[in-house]
């Protein structure tokens, strides 16, 4: 199973400012270490109002 790490991001992002808690899904090394890089960057790609929360 492919992660979108970017919309990933987005919802880290999001949930950190709305104060809520996220679990993450299950990931290899390599892709949380390119999630923790996408969230070093100060500017999301997408916006976070484009993401469905479930």
């Amino acid at each position: 199973m492919q992660l979108d790490l970017t919309k990933l991001a987005a919802l880290v992002r999001n949930s950190h400012l709305q104060g809520k808690s996220l679990r993450l899904p299950a990931m290899t090394v390599r892709e949380l270490g390119q999630l923790a890089s996408l969230l070093r960057d100060p500017t999301p790609s997408i916006p976070t109002s484009s993401i469905t929360h479930h």
